[in-house]
Formats: C-alpha cells, sequence, structure tokens
C-alpha cells in the first residue's frame, strides 16, 4: 500500500465536470481522484480512451454473453486484475460481482486507501461502495450510487 498524491479535476460520479462556487473548475481531493480513476478505468474499453489505447477493464469484451457461474467469475477477475496492475493496489479493493437480472450484473466495489489531504497529511479512508450495472447484452457499466 503506498500513499495516493494524484489530484485531477473533479466531477461527478457519472463524469460531469464539477465548478466551484466562482464558476471554475474544481479540484477533486487525492480520495476522489482515486475514486473517480477506478469509476473511468472501469466504464472504459480499451481502444475508446484516444490517449491511450491500453486503458479500461475492457468489460466490452463480455457483451452477447450468457448468465452463468462462470461469467460472474471472468467480470470479477478482469475487473480486479486490470485495477490491480493499473490503478490501486490488491489490499485497498475490494470487489463483488453479482447478478442483477437475467443479462445484467451488478458491480459492486470499495477502493480504501492512503491519501494526502490538501494540507499535507497523510489520511487513511475507507470509501462507501460504488455500485455498477452491467447489462452484458448490448451495453456498458452505468454507476447507480456516487
Amino acid at each position: 500500500m503506498g500513499v495516493h498524491i494524484l489530484r485531477d479535476v473533479s466531477s461527478s460520479f457519472s463524469g460531469d465536470l464539477s465548478l466551484d462556487n466562482r464558476g471554475d473548475l474544481d479540484l477533486a481531493s487525492s480520495a476522489d481522484t482515486h475514486k473517480g480513476l477506478v469509476n473511468f478505468w472501469l466504464r472504459t474499453d480499451q481502444g475508446d480512451y484516444i490517449a491511450n489505447d491500453s486503458v479500461g477493464a475492457d468489460l466490452g469484451t463480455f457483451v452477447g454473453a450468457t448468465m452463468s457461474s462462470r461469467l460472474l467469475d471472468d467480470v470479477k477477475d478482469k475487473v480486479f486484475s486490470t485495477l490491480i496492475r493499473n490503478v490501486t493496489y490488491e489490499d485497498e479493493l475490494q470487489l463483488e460481482v453479482v447478478p442483477f437480472d437475467s443479462d445484467e450484473l451488478l458491480i459492486v466495489l470499495k477502493v480504501n486507501g492512503t491519501y494526502l489531504d490538501d494540507d499535507g497529511n497523510v489520511q487513511v479512508n475507507t470509501s462507501a461502495p460504488q455500485s455498477y450495472t452491467f447489462p452484458f447484452i448490448d451495453a456498458s457499466p452505468t454507476p447507480i450510487t456516487e
């Protein structure tokens, strides 16, 4: 586990940019930047992000699959391994993938970590669960909580 110090422009869970009270772009905390990176990576298929075509959990490869325990395991393995390789540490990620409907999965994850706050202090944060529905018949992961 390391200390996350990255900061980015603040955005909502669905990707909308956040503005401060003067109308300027708001800056996210290190914890929110980390959570946003996980959100972006999960919702992106490789090749969709022009700046780097290897970015993304690539869940589009499961479009058209049939619900099975094997599918649940494969999606969980893919999400976990890509996030661990590229975004976070293994001990900071909790992940569950469960059936939501006959053609839809529910992906629930928690990202914990140690972050540098605005004053330069190290803080340990435990995040609320982030939930996504993934209709693997024809669409991409969609956030259902913030």
